[in-house]
This record gives C-alpha cells, sequence and structure tokens, in this order.
C-alpha cells in the first residue's frame, strides 16, 4: 500500500497497528511512504506518521482503514470475433488467426491456445488431436491483448474435409500470494469442407450458410398441390354429314290446295267460338 503524506516525514518513527496490538514498519522516503502487507481474514489497521524532526510531530489522529478479504478471481479472457461457428477450406484454416484480449488484477503473466480436432462423426474415423500453443507475458501486465496466427499448419495429420477443429484461449495470472488463477475464453469451432462444397450448411452443426457457394443457383421447390389434368383422345369413327347449300332469304311458301278450310277451323276451335 502506498500514499502520501503532505510534509516530510521520519524514516524512524512511522508505524501500522493491527487488530491484533502488532505494528509493522513503513518504508518512507520524504513525504512519501508505503508499507505491504498478507492477510487470510479481514482485519483493521491505523497508520500512525511522525514528521522528519522525529518525536513530538505525530499526526495528531492517526488514519485508520478496514481490510476485507475476497477469494482472488481468475483472468478474464474474451475471443475478439462476433461469430463462434465457422467453415473453411483446409488451406484457409491452416492460417486462420485468432486475436484475443486478457485482463487481471495481479497481471496476465501467460497465455495459451489450445486446440481439438475430432471428425463431424464418428464414421469418418477420424482420429483426436490435441495441442497447444503458449506465450509468457513478461513482465505481467493488467491487460494483454495478442493474437496465434497458423496454429493448426505443422499439425499431423493435416486438416481435411470433414474434420471439426474447437480453439479455446486460457490466461495465467501472476497471483504469487495464494497461487495462480486460470482462465478461459469461450470456444471457436471451425469445421473443414470441400472446396466444391464449400457453402454446404449443415443444420445439425447450426451454422449458417455460406457465400461460397456464389456459382450455384438455388431451384425453388413446387409447393402446391394443384394435379396437371390428363388430356382425352377420342377414337370415335368418322361419320359423314350430308352437305346443304344456306340462303341468306328463302321465298314465301303456299298453301296446299284444298287445306284453306281446314286451317279456319283449326283457328276457330282456338278461339273458343263453336
Amino acid at each position: 500500500m502506498s500514499f502520501a503524506a503532505t510534509t516530510e516525514l521520519s524514516p524512524d518513527h512511522c508505524r501500522v497497528t493491527w487488530q491484533d496490538g502488532s505494528t509493522q514498519d513503513v518504508s518512507v522516503s520524504g513525504r512519501f511512504g508505503h508499507f505491504a502487507f498478507v492477510i487470510t481474514r479481514p482485519d483493521r489497521a491505523e497508520l500512525r506518521l511522525t514528521g522528519t524532526y522525529g518525536p513530538g510531530f505525530e499526526m495528531e489522529k492517526p488514519v485508520a482503514f478496514e481490510v476485507a478479504v475476497q477469494r482472488d478471481q481468475p483472468p478474464s479472457v474474451a475471443i475478439l470475433r462476433r461469430e463462434r461457428k465457422l467453415t473453411m477450406l483446409a488451406k484457409d484454416a491452416a492460417a486462420f488467426e485468432l486475436r484475443y484480449a486478457a485482463e487481471d488484477d495481479f497481471g496476465v503473466a501467460e497465455t495459451t491456445l489450445d486446440y481439438k480436432v475430432d471428425g463431424v462423426d464418428p464414421l469418418l474415423g477420424r482420429p483426436v488431436r490435441n495441442g497447444s500453443q503458449s506465450r509468457r507475458v513478461d513482465p505481467p501486465r493488467d491487460r494483454v491483448r495478442g493474437q496465434f496466427a497458423e496454429a493448426l499448419k505443422a499439425i499431423s495429420p493435416p486438416l481435411e474435409p470433414g474434420d471439426r477443429v474447437i480453439l479455446t484461449v486460457s490466461a495465467r495470472d501472476n497471483n504469487t500470494e495464494t497461487g495462480p488463477g486460470v482462465g478461459r475464453s469461450q470456444a471457436v469451432e471451425i469445421i473443414i469442407v470441400r472446396e466444391d462444397l464449400a457453402g454446404f450448411t449443415e443444420k445439425r452443426f447450426g451454422f449458417d450458410a455460406q457465400t461460397l457457394l456464389g456459382g450455384l443457383h438455388k431451384i425453388k421447390r413446387a409447393t402446391d398441390l394443384l394435379v396437371d389434368p390428363v388430356k382425352t383422345i377420342r377414337t370415335e369413327a368418322k361419320h359423314d354429314i350430308a352437305r346443304h347449300d344456306l340462303r341468306a332469304r328463302v321465298s314465301d311458301e303456299t298453301w296446299p290446295s284444298g287445306a284453306e278450310d281446314a286451317v279456319g277451323d283449326y283457328f276457330r276451335l282456338l278461339s273458343g267460338t263453336e
């Protein structure tokens, strides 16, 4: 713990008194001082300072403060990319760069890339391959940014279509008091595909459609339930039709001779006169 006073301090007369009555010397340089301590339970301390002229120039009221114990948290590690599931060609995956950021109160001392390679389906019979790549941070820093590149380039056997790669980044802090803590990032998953099927999307892997199949076109599937009518061909025998001449005007026809009386009787019956 470091502090600054408003006047020059006496190196031999500045003390820290703890709750159990024990005292601790303070390292002084001019009007600045500092001291370090280790605690395993909550405690209370009083800082008593004396001016450069020694006894008789003590501060009127010591500075008291409470010390709380809090378990150290492991480093936080984040992958600096939005996509967590990718499809790639083998050559692109071999040159893949994974960027990350790590942070810790004690300082980040080391970062490590871990990878696991297996097959997307057990029927492929692919061997499981594990590996890692580490980088030390000297001196340790509170915040670290970096990248791992070409970590899969020298993998044996090399990547081929049907492989699945799981990548994670971990960070180890510089906690020398209770032991180093290790934090781990979320995983990044890469599926290796063939060049002619680079845009293939498998629903059970949950990948989004890719743009690598730019030369292919999607064919719209028919979704209606209508059925085209069946064409019927008739095979009846051919009939000859007599030909008749048509005229625009027809001449009046005369009544047959001797039918005048019969026509008159017919109309009289219709009129009801008889």
